[in-house]
Parts: structure tokens; sequence; C-alpha cells
């Protein structure tokens, strides 16, 4: 059948070429069988490739159920980008931590309003929850129960049946001789710690919102303090376990705020401004670019606290600076503002304490007619 055929080498090439000539029985027989070949070859890769689609088409399918997301996860990823990041991360910890937990052995498609209430309860009773922590739960579960009634068509849930008794737990104020204390140690001491405590208890500012203040939103000149940052711990944005101090704008536009103080915590201030070399663009507490992290105030106060023998937390200095604007007088709207509450009504319930004796002196403001 390969009669004829002889090696050559091109004049072009070293590569050695078969040259098949036609013979007349042959009627290229070595091409048809190349081209066969071929055929076969192309029919089985395409029935591989046929068979490889297939697979991967069950394989995403597989995957995709098992990567659904449940619908609390929904919620969360449209909250992600629809919130600021502090506000995220708390909505992240209470699902993981508290409401994972509930809708494994209870799910969302089966909740009532009478389910809702007993873990209520169970918060309450066993887990010895705050009431702010157990309000924020209730809201998130709300929310999440709100969107899939919208989106999964879950039945409707009426949380207005879904009350409990809001009793907050805070510290009193702080007494005159303890305020004294605390006064004196600032005198006493040109420090970040006394810095703080004089900030916290007669201009009623936050701990992150101290330790976001740099000296050039302090205008000595005039005695005002602008408030556009505060600092907060969060969990890193690279989904890794790890924590980051991050400087974010204020949790609500009340709270971005230019307050004015009193004349002396003016001269305190300069004090201390004056007692070291700052720069304005610098962190009052740090005296750097970088700032300090809020736990190490918050640790720096409670070890002072104890050396003192003062029942106190730092943000019991916010709430006696509010009582005692109140105690002398200080209209409730200016109090409210320099707070940075929304309304009088939050300063009023949250953070105004009356004493017995401030009581007796303002009811004896009534007097017999005659």
């Amino acid at each position: 059948m390969l009669k004829n055929h002889r090696f050559i080498d091109s004049t072009t090439s070293t590569i050695p070429q078969i040259v098949f000539k036609r013979n007349k029985n042959s009627h290229f027989f070595p091409l048809f069988f190349i081209f066969y070949l071929g055929l076969i070859f192309t029919m089985s890769l395409s029935k591989k490739n046929v068979r490889s689609v297939d697979y991967f088409k069950k394989k995403r399918k597989t995957n995709m159920e098992e990567n659904k997301l449940t619908i609390q996860e929904e919620w969360l990823l449209i909250k992600k980008i629809s919130v600021k990041y502090s506000s995220y991360c708390k909505y992240e910890n209470i699902i993981n931590k508290h409401l994972n937990i509930f809708l494994k052995d209870n799910p969302i498609e089966e909740l009532t309003e009478m389910k809702i209430i007993h873990y209520i309860d169970y918060l309450i009773n066993i887990m010895n929850l705050s009431t702010s922590m157990i309000n924020s739960i209730r809201c998130v579960l709300k929310s999440i129960c709100k969107y899939g009634e919208q989106t999964h068509q879950l039945k409707h849930l009426d949380f207005d049946l879904i009350k409990f008794s809001q009793k907050t737990k805070t510290k009193d104020p702080l007494n005159k001789e303890n305020e004294i204390k605390l006064w004196d140690y600032c005198i006493r001491h040109k420090n970040k710690l006394s810095l703080a405590i004089s900030l916290g208890l007669y201009a009623g500012l936050r701990i992150g919102e101290i330790c976001a203040l740099k000296w050039e939103d302090i205008d000595l000149e005039h005695g005002t303090i602008n408030i556009n940052k505060t600092v907060q711990r969060l969990k890193s944005d690279d989904n890794s376990k790890k924590t980051h101090l991050y400087v974010l704008e204020p949790k609500s536009n009340s709270s971005i705020r230019n307050i004015v103080i009193a004349d002396f915590l003016v001269v305190y201030l300069k004090e201390h401004y004056d007692l070291f070399e700052k720069q304005d663009e610098n962190f009052i507490l740090s005296n750097r670019q970088i700032t300090i992290d809020p736990r190490t105030i918050q640790r720096a106060f409670t070890k002072l606290c104890e050396n003192k023998e003062i029942d106190a937390t730092f943000h019991t200095l916010r709430h006696t600076f509010a009582t005692n604007c109140i105690k002398k007088g200080i209209d409730i709207k200016t109090v409210s503002e320099t707070l940075g509450h929304a309304n009088v009504n939050i300063t009023l319930n949250r953070y105004v304490h009356t004493s017995f004796d401030f009581k007796k002196e303002q009811i004896n403001k009534m007097q017999a007619p005659i």
C-alpha cells in the first residue's frame, strides 16, 4: 500500500518529510486514515466536553444550595452597604451571638409572636442581658422579619404585641464629695486621664468623642469645642477576627455639634496646652497623630476610682454633668444640644437624676397664698 514512498530533506528545512505518490489502487489511503482518526478524536473530545459541562452545572447547583444565604444573612448583606460600619458591626454581633442560635431551633418561617415573647423572657431572666441589648435584639429581629415578609412571603408578625419593661440600669451621678475628689485630682495632675475627666465631667463628652478630639477642634479664644468624630474599637473590615481602632463620624447627626464650655474649663485646657509643646493636628490625649484607645482611659479611670473609693464608670461623668446643669437652672434645650441629643426628652429621661434635697428645694418654691 505504501509503495514508492521515500524520505527527502527539504532545502529550506532540516525536518524530514514523507511524500506519498499516488498508486493506482491506493486512492490516498493514508490521508483517509488520518482523517478517520481525527474524526474519532474530535467526537470523543466533544462527548467529553458535554459531560464536563453537565458536571459543572450540577456542581454549581450543589454549591449554590450549600452556600444559600439565610434570611438574616441576606438582611445583613443589605445593611452592609446601607448603614455605617459601626452599625453593621453591631448588627452582625447581635445575629452571630444571639439570633442565629434562636433561629436554629426556631426556623424563621415558623416564628410566632408567642415564641418571640418566650425568647425575650429568656434574655431577661436567664441571660440577664441589659435593657439596651434586649431592645437592640428585638429591633434587629423585627427588621429581619419585615424583610422576610417583603421578599420571602413570610407571615406578618405583630411586634406591637412583643413588649417588655424598659428599666434602664444607670449609676447615680456623683455626689458633691466624689466630684470634688476627681476635680482635685485634675488640678494636681496634668496628664491624659485628668484631661479626659475634665471634659467628661464639665463638658459632658463621651469617651469616644474625647479620644477623637484634636487641639484644632478646640477654640481656646472663644471657649468652644467642635465635636465631629468618635473613636471606636470594631472588628477589622478584612474579615479577620482582629479588631482595630476606627475614627468615625458620630452615631447621629445631632452628635455632630459645636458646644460652649465654661470659662474655668477653658483656663484648665490652656494650662494643658501650654504645658507641653502641642501641635494642633495632634489628638489631645496622645499628643500625636495616632489616637489613644478608649479602653486605656476607662481602665485608668476605674483604677483611680478604686483608689479613691468612688463607685462610678467613665459614663457617670456625663450623667453628673447633665444633672448638675439642671440643678443650676441651665435651660434643658441648651443641655440637650450640648450632650448631642436628638430631643430634650432623651436628656430628661436618661440623664437627669435629681436628689431628694434638690426635689425638696424645688417643691418648696411653692408658697401658700396667705
